[in-house]
């Protein structure tokens, strides 16, 4: 019976001990320092821009989630369970901020050198069909005004802000772009030099320029669709979530 309660007691840490090892060689973190611009410039909320077409406008807000973080090794992917929102609204309302940029923490990797990065842009699948009620309070799907009740989804991107429409020096026309639904939800990879180092700060940089959100060959109709917020201008959603996905770059 002694033997038999010290072969039971040797299996528990053994498999405590194993355990612990998997979870650990999972605990890296790497931050995403992403940097918001627009036609290569520093992208400052309240500050004119030109809209493709030559028009003048100004954004006040910029936010959207991401998920599905993965670094490749080879043929190995880790990918983070994290869902993080990226909002510029107090990095961007001044130059200085503006060039630091904006960081995000994801966790779930090993120590190791990575070649490849996927970002997706949204929330995915396995988080989009809750609700915000289904998150503690310190995470960031848990904000209701981040939810479309009616389209069962979150939020995924916002931009929003003033245009002047018909070019008489008044910015007299609001928008307020928004995506949403897994038909918006848009991943693309890029390559990278990375080494993840136990403990330390392993950082992506990363550069979105605005002005690619509106198109180049393909302008979006952003008269006609000026509010982004009913199922019907799902065309337009996907035509403005195939423009996110270009706008990004690792710097």
């Amino acid at each position: 019976m002694k033997n038999i309660s010290l072969i039971l007691f040797t299996i528990i840490i053994l498999s405590f001990s194993l355990g612990c090892e998997k979870e650990n060689l999972t605990s890296e973190s790497i931050d995403l320092n992403i940097k918001l611009n627009y036609d290569g410039a520093p992208l400052v909320f309240l500050k004119d821009v030109s809209y493709p077409d030559g028009r003048t406008l100004l954004f006040n807000r910029l936010s959207f989630f991401v998920s599905d973080v993965t670094l490749f090794q080879g043929s190995t992917a880790l990918k983070s369970e994290d869902v993080k929102m990226v909002n510029f609204n107090n990095s961007n309302g001044e130059l200085s901020k503006a060039l630091i940029g904006k960081n995000v923490t994801f966790s779930g990797f090993e120590e190791g050198e990575y070649s490849k990065i996927s970002i997706c842009i949204g929330v995915n699948s396995k988080n989009n069909q809750k609700t915000p009620a289904d998150f503690k309070s310190n995470s960031d799907l848990s904000d209701q005004s981040e939810y479309w009740a009616g389209w069962n989804s979150y939020i995924f991107f916002r931009a929003e802000g003033f245009l002047d429409a018909n070019r008489d020096g008044t910015k007299e026309l609001g928008f307020s772009l928004h995506t949403g639904s897994k038909d918006a939800y848009r991943c693309f990879e890029m390559p990278i030099n990375l080494e993840v180092k136990k403990g330390g700060t392993n950082t992506v940089n990363l550069s979105m320029d605005a002005k690619k959100i509106f198109g180049s060959t393909k302008i979006f109709e952003i008269d006609k669709n000026p509010q982004l917020h009913s199922l019907t201008q799902l065309p337009q959603v996907i035509e403005l979530s195939n423009n996110i996905q270009g706008a990004f770059k690792v710097d």
